[in-house]
């Protein structure tokens, strides 16, 4: 039997009805099997009269055949029945954020702002400001836009400074001399401290967690693995101390992870075994002291913010035992603080030059795009999502960029928590989280609100229209 619509079909777990003449070869009058779309899989060998098999692990892309094989196929017949799966999501089709696919709402809908301009022109056409159409009769127009202005949401109340990674409910957030803090953010609104761990010796300069530990750009102690399988009770796995280095940033990816490690560049480190940390690469890099670094794909994009000012560095490390350099670009005067990959962009918070887009599709020859000047604040942190490139700007806290058109940046909006010094940013699903300095962590909501806003447009020609006038105008409809 071949299955047709998987897409409207394969929402649903497969109930399978097997009723076959025989004996059964299996005690088990219930079987089971997980979908496989690449081959065969037996959902059972027995010939019970009635039996009911669940399939899971059905994709809602691929079609499949269901058979009755055997000595006995008459009368055998297999009926598909099901239970729906639970996809979270706004389910209303009036709401700007409408998703098709979800079966159940999640009460995330946003709904539409309305406003509107009245324009009276006597020229032939109109460009409306809004989005640069041009229209040239009157009339009502419409354009749908967004706009994720960060609302703050709640605030963990104790300094912490640096970088910010996020996984599941908990925020990561290294703290210099402080250690690591684990703040629970499962509610957004009321952000609670869970523990800390303070790598003796050494101060917390970055943090990345993959699965169960954190991984920490330890200073002087170098690289430090974290057991946070409970978060409650973080304990030390291991350390590799790389000498004469001074860790500032980590990456994790797969089973490697990337060390910013100051004078001496780039390590390499093979945590398949987190309780014995090897290091299987390096690469020196003459001059300055690396500090910012973001893998992305084969490539390591470093930053040398101390010495050589501004430069970044590309590595090639689809070979993690022999890195090899690819490409650079001095972005002087961006003395630079912190760095993110999205596609073929690298986004590179600049400290007081604002934000650089770079061009990194050729890695061999990076180009600059564009800049942003976040006026009145630092460019510390930054963490792009879809359209949106979010800025931790120092003193003028989160700065919101849209990078829709890469070309030319244009602020969407900020918040600004006076006092506080924003110094790190990770965002992830609708929340920006902000290391926020003495001020402590901000979670912001950057959900974004829709507006349609329209046009009442009224052409007119103008001119005098007093019949008494020497200069009256017949054909004018609007006295000037």
């Amino acid at each position: 039997m071949k299955l047709n619509k998987p897409k409207s079909i394969f929402r649903y777990l497969l109930l399978i009805s097997l009723n076959l003449s025989g004996q059964c070869l299996n005690t088990n009058s219930y079987g089971s099997a997980l979908a496989n779309s690449t081959g065969p899989v037996a959902v059972s060998r027995c010939n019970h009269l009635t039996e009911y098999s669940t399939i899971s692990v059905i994709d809602t892309s691929t079609s499949y055949k269901c058979e009755v094989a055997g000595p006995d196929l008459n009368p055998g017949y297999v009926t598909i029945t099901g239970n729906l799966i639970v996809i979270p999501g706004c389910t209303d089709t009036t709401a700007c954020n409408y998703n098709a696919i979800a079966t159940a709402d999640d009460s995330s809908c946003m709904y539409f702002i309305t406003s509107a301009d009245s324009i009276v022109t006597c020229d032939s056409s109109y460009t409306w400001l809004l989005n640069g159409q041009t229209f040239t009769t009157s009339g009502t127009y419409t354009h749908f836009n967004s706009s994720p202005a960060p609302i703050l949401m709640g605030t963990y109340s104790n300094s912490v400074y640096g970088s910010v990674s996020v996984s599941g409910n908990y925020a990561y957030v290294a703290g210099g001399s402080s250690g690591l803090a684990i703040i629970d953010i499962s509610n957004p609104s009321a952000p609670t401290l869970t523990s800390t761990y303070n790598a003796s010796g050494g101060y917390v300069n970055g943090v990345s967690v993959s699965g169960n530990y954190a991984y920490v750009a330890g200073g002087s102690s170098g690289l430090v693995i974290i057991d946070i399988s409970n978060p409650s009770v973080p304990a030390l796995t291991s350390t590799y101390n790389t000498s004469g280095g001074y860790a500032n940033g980590v990456s994790v990816s797969g089973n490697y992870a990337y060390v910013a490690d100051g004078s001496s560049g780039l390590d390499i480190f093979d945590v398949s075994n987190p309780f014995a940390p090897i290091l299987v690469g390096n690469l020196l890099f003459s001059g300055g002291l690396v500090s910012a670094i973001y893998v992305s794909g084969d490539y390591a994009y470093i930053t040398e913010g101390y010495g050589n000012s501004g430069l970044i560095l590309i590595i090639d490390i689809s070979n993690p035992s022999a890195p090899t350099l690819t490409g650079t670009y001095n972005a002087w005067p961006f003395n630079i603080d912190d760095i993110y990959v999205s596609g073929d962009y690298a986004y590179v918070a600049g400290g007081s030059s604002g934000l650089a887009i770079i061009d990194i599709s050729n890695s061999s020859v990076p180009t600059l795009t564009s800049t942003y000047s976040t006026s009145g604040g630092y460019a510390n942190g930054v963490s792009v999502s879809g359209d949106y490139a979010y800025v931790a700007g120092g003193s003028s806290s989160l700065v919101v960029i849209d990078i829709s058109n890469s070309l030319s940046p244009t602020l969407v909006g900020t918040y600004n928590n006076s006092g506080g010094y924003a110094n790190g940013v990770s965002v992830s699903g609708n929340y920006a989280y902000v290391a926020n300095g003495n001020f402590g962590l901000d979670i912001f909501d950057i959900s974004h609100n829709c507006i349609l806003d329209s046009l009442i447009l009224s052409i007119d020609i103008c001119g005098c229209t007093d019949s008494l006038a020497t200069n009256y105008d017949s054909l004018a409809t609007v006295d000037d």
